[in-house]
């Protein structure tokens, strides 16, 4: 089976990878603590990244369990004049991290990564890494489509409790690359590059950037280092070249590769990253979304990210490359990534592929001051993480006024949604941003709406005929903007619609948005019948279709949960691709 690095947008060579086996155990006294079981054997094995509650993992408990330990017994090598990062890309959701006996870190959310300097505390022979993990039921926790009852209700499902992406480590020298942040500027073909360094860091030394297309030279550039942190300018422009610059767009993923290279005083090579970036601008001019300064109309569909065997966690990367090639495949050009930040090896693949990605954050489902620190955590470590994904053009902090109930009136609320939306400006400038996608929007860029009552021409008209009365009434028995925010004439799409089941699919606790085609044919029929009303209309700049693949409960994918198709994928293809 490949091997693969765990973050390809930030690639070391020299690394480990701890997934596999680990001893296991459920707390639910909580005596774990008291009792020290990070230097004791744990009574039970579990297969990382897989969940407890999912087959893979070998328990396949759905129960509520919400303190857990995990613990691991590695041999390493003596690291000699090296740093050792203990990295985590998903643990769910609070964790105390022990390596032999010390705790080393409390990382606190449940989606986004953290890697911790553990050089100090290893040695050579033996080691033991441990965590003690909590995942209450608590709704201030951002959990997205994760129960936080005993059994699964509407269109929420298992929950996915510990370790549910990759554990490794990372060797580099004592001195070393902590980030590198890369802001393209496609009109003045520039990159700027913002390099984090660790406060330990000397700053004396120099740093060696290079920069290629397709393997090919485009630019060098040496510098001494600086304390903590630099900007660096980059021109990206390739001559004796027709395309001097080579943008990312779906029809062609274009992308460069970005080689940062840091040495010391005596000129010994500390650390080596790659990472890589696409040359490309979002905007909005005159009622229009561009991508690359030209119109692109949006044809997304909704992908919750589940698995039967291994929910949240994908059975593998491989899994998720099929989902989006199986997108491509359908007509579609990106995807709204659905109250899940996903592995990392996914806005890979659709960097790669070319589609467009809304990465959307988890929901809390209670307003309260520990669901505004959670949120601004959470939202701020994602985007420094997912920064120089070229794929993703959108970010979603709140879907639906979930957490945020009250934000139609209350002004706290209001404050809140719009205070992460400035955040988000201010730590990514260049991508767009649906602040409550659905509804109740006390501020916005372009205009987002859920409709599920659309079935025909007909139905169409009658909510949508009239498009500025539409803004300012309730299409889904809510209000589309807040009363804060008004319509000036921003783009319009239709982010969630459809939700078709087949009654072949449905069971007695079969969940969904209305009544299920009887049979294919009339499956066909009624796609087609949606898509046709909404291609007719010139007033919308792109859509969302609700969605990927059936799970759990909730029947109303295009896919099976085995992802195979309910009706041929060249039939898909010619409904959801744009007519001429």
């Amino acid at each position: 089976m490949k091997n693969y690095y765990p973050d390809p947008a930030f690639l070391r060579q020299d690394w480990i990878d701890l997934t596999g086996e680990w001893e296991f155990a459920f707390d639910d006294r909580n005596q774990g603590l008291k009792k020290k079981w990070y230097a004791k054997p744990l009574p039970m094995k579990i297969h990382v990244p897989f969940v407890f509650q999912c087959e893979k993992s070998g328990i396949n408990d759905k129960s509520y369990h919400p303190i857990l330990w995990y613990r691991k017994e590695i041999e390493l090598p003596a690291f000699k004049n090296k740093e050792v990062l203990l990295s985590f890309n998903g643990v769910d959701y609070k964790a105390m991290v022990y390596v032999n006996g010390s705790m080393v870190a409390v990382h606190e959310g449940g989606y986004t990564p953290f890697h911790i300097p553990v050089s100090a505390y290893l040695k050579r022979g033996k080691n033991v890494i441990a965590l003690r993990i909590e995942d209450y039921h608590d709704t201030a926790q951002p959990r997205g489509k994760q129960i936080w009852t005993e059994s699964n209700h509407g269109c929420w499902y298992t929950a996915s409790s510990g370790i549910w992406k990759d554990v490794w480590l990372q060797i580099t020298g004592k001195e070393y690359i902590e980030a590198c942040r890369i802001l393209p500027d496609l009109n003045n073909r520039m990159a700027h590059l913002e390099i984090d360094y660790p406060n330990t860091f000397s700053g004396k030394g120099t740093l060696a950037i290079e920069l290629l297309y397709n393997g090919k030279h485009v630019n060098t550039m040496t510098l001494e280092t600086e304390a903590y942190r630099q900007h660096v300018h980059l021109h990206v422009t390739q001559p004796h070249s027709v395309d001097d610059i080579h943008a990312w767009s779906p029809e062609k993923p274009n992308l460069y590769d970005v080689a940062l290279s840091l040495y010391d005083e005596a000129g010994n090579l500390c650390d080596k990253v790659v990472t890589y970036f696409g040359m490309r601008d979002v905007s909005i001019r005159n009622g229009q979304i561009l991508l690359n300064n030209r119109p692109i109309y949006q044809k997304l569909i909704l992908d919750q990210g589940y698995w039967d065997e291994s929910l949240l966690t994908p059975p593998d990367k491989e899994a998720l490359k099929k989902d989006l090639e199986l997108t491509k495949s359908m007509g579609f050009n990106g995807v709204r990534k659905h109250q899940k930040i996903e592995d990392p090896w996914f806005y890979h693949y659709a960097d790669k592929l070319g589609l467009m990605v809304w990465a959307e954050l988890p929901s809390p489902y209670c307003f309260s001051t520990d669901e505004i620190v959670n949120v601004g955590r959470d939202m701020t470590e994602t985007v420094r993480h997912l920064y120089n994904h070229p794929s993703i053009i959108t970010w979603v902090p709140f879907n639906e006024s979930w957490g945020i109930r009250d934000v139609l009136h209350d002004k706290r609320q209001q404050q809140f949604v719009k205070g992460i939306y400035h955040l988000l400006k201010a730590l990514d400038p260049l991508r767009f941003i649906s602040a409550n996608d659905g509804w109740e929007q006390p501020i916005h860029e372009f205009v987002a709406i859920h409709d599920y009552l659309i079935h025909d021409q007909e139905s169409y008209d009658k909510t949508w005929g009239d498009l500025e009365k539409l803004i300012n009434t309730t299409p889904s028995h809510r209000q589309v903007l807040a009363d804060c925010d008004s319509y000036t004439g921003a783009p319009v799409l239709l982010t969630e619609y459809g939700g078709i089941a087949l009654q072949e699919q449905v069971t007695d606790k079969a969940w969904g948005y209305r009544g299920p085609a009887r049979d294919k044919e009339e499956y066909v029929k009624r796609l087609t019948s949606i898509m046709d009303v909404i291609y007719r209309d010139s007033r919308l700049s792109g859509f969302c279709y609700t969605q990927l693949t059936d799970v759990q409960q909730e029947v109303n994918g295009l896919l099976k949960p085995d992802r195979t198709p309910k009706c041929s994928l060249d039939v898909f293809y010619k409904i959801f691709s744009e007519r001429e």
